[in-house]
């Protein structure tokens, strides 16, 4: 009895195996039996009559997304599909390691194809885990809910009509209505921004890298500090939380530096000063230059170091009024990078 059920799982087992196909990909995206010049490959493995099951790959033999296709060549995707964020380290540390590591491996997107058009709700995360972005996707456009996620209860939503936004758009920030955009077809007809100022003085970071000083040789080691802060109506900062503590002793020090800083630009929401509660990143191991630091003066905060163009700044500065808001982009000086909402100039 034995011997017929070890029978039994090897012609098993050896079927399953057989049904696992191996594909190379080359840089046009085309499928091959070459690995020559492939940049991936994709394990093939048959579910059903009309559905492939597929596990793309780097050469490095880092997962980059899988699938299922109606056909076993892979044209048509019909099924959940997940993607995965893959970073590496730089040709420098290439030297020292000897092959390209992959760094940064997370599940950055996953969704839904039906016969090779996209639908449904497809989400995106950060890299830890947590949803940065809901879209709606209907026979292949974007139709529907659509919303970018920034932490620290900030978002933005809109609707999406054939793969273009169609009326309000919202912007929030710590859960507070920040502004609003009417679209018509894509464009913007309106816009409305309810929160003004909140923004940091320029001489805030070289006032805290005088004020601790003594501390320099372990903040500078410290990368992205997060202060949660309270700025009173006049734009004196009068409480403040350090979310990713370095020391009780330097945790205070920050804390006690800040109840003197150079006051922010007092926060206004439609012309009313307000209390509000915002975020601050500092980083002490480069500084920022006065460049960024005035373009940090054109922008308001919306959460997780993502911030929005002040609308003074905006035609101050040349940029133009098509920027769509939902497009994120980044900017770094020195150590410090910001994620600017609607950049785009002229």
């Amino acid at each position: 009895m034995k011997y017929i059920l070890s029978i039994i799982l090897i012609v098993f087992f050896s079927t399953c195996f057989a049904q696992i196909k191996k594909g190379f990909i080359n840089k046009h995206g085309q499928l091959s039996n070459d690995s020559t010049n492939a940049q991936s490959y994709v394990l093939i493995s048959k579910l059903a009559d009309s559905a492939y099951s597929a596990k793309v790959y780097n050469m490095n033999q880092t997962m980059l997304f899988s699938g299922t296709y109606k056909d076993e060549l892979l044209t048509i995707s019909n099924g959940k599909f997940i993607y995965y964020n893959v970073n590496h380290l730089s040709k420098a540390d290439k030297k020292n390691h000897g092959k390209y590591i992959d760094t940064n491996y997370y599940v950055k997107t996953v969704g839904y194809f039906t016969d090779g058009k996209q639908t449904g709700m497809w989400i995106n995360y950060s890299s830890k885990g947590v949803k940065s972005g809901e879209f709606s996707y209907e026979n292949g456009k974007l139709n529907g809910p659509y919303r970018n996620l920034f932490g620290d209860n900030s978002w933005s939503e809109g609707t999406m009509v054939n793969d273009t936004l169609q009326g309000k758009y919202y912007t929030y920030a710590d859960s507070l209505l920040i502004s609003e955009l009417d679209y018509s077809h894509g464009a913007i007809k309106l816009r409305t921004i309810h929160l003004k100022g909140g923004i940091p003085n320029e001489n805030l970071q070289s006032y805290l890298e005088k004020r601790l000083h003594k501390y320099y040789s372990v903040l500078s080691k410290q990368n992205n500090i997060k202060i949660k802060i309270t700025i009173a109506k006049n734009g004196s900062i009068i409480r403040s939380t350090i979310v990713n503590s370095i020391s009780p002793t330097i945790d205070s020090a920050i804390q006690v530096a800040l109840l003197t800083a150079p006051a922010f630009i007092p926060a206004y929401y439609d012309k009313t000063p307000i209390e509000l509660k915002t975020t601050c990143i500092f980083n002490f191991n480069s500084g920022l230059n006065n460049k960024f630091i005035s373009f940090l003066q054109g922008i308001n905060y919306v959460g997780d170091n993502t911030y929005q163009l002040d609308e003074n700044y905006r035609k101050q500065s040349n940029l133009s009024d098509s920027a769509d808001p939902s497009q994120v982009r980044s900017y770094t000086s020195g150590s410090t990078t910001v994620q600017i909402i609607g950049v785009k100039r002229q």
